[in-house]
């Protein structure tokens, strides 16, 4: 775990500001993936009715939030 986390940080030498950029920008990701989902619950009109694609949209963000921890620790 730890050799995966310093090939992380390897591929990732960014500067401070670049590094907050990161995190920032995933998290507003997450956020809108959220929003999305929200919507192909209760409101259909961005998304539908569309099972699979609510589906799709909370695996991605699954997979967001776990983008979010691994950034958060690699890159602090």
């Amino acid at each position: 775990m730890q050799n995966f986390l310093a090939t992380i940080n390897y591929m990732l030498a960014q500067t401070e500001q670049e590094k907050r950029l990161t995190i920032l920008y995933v998290c507003l990701f997450a956020f809108l993936l959220v929003m999305l989902i929200i919507d192909a619950r209760e409101g259909k009109k961005w998304v539908g009715g569309n099972k699979l694609l609510y589906k799709i949209l909370f695996v991605a963000l699954v997979l967001a939030l776990i983008a979010i921890v691994v950034l958060y620790f690699v890159l602090k």
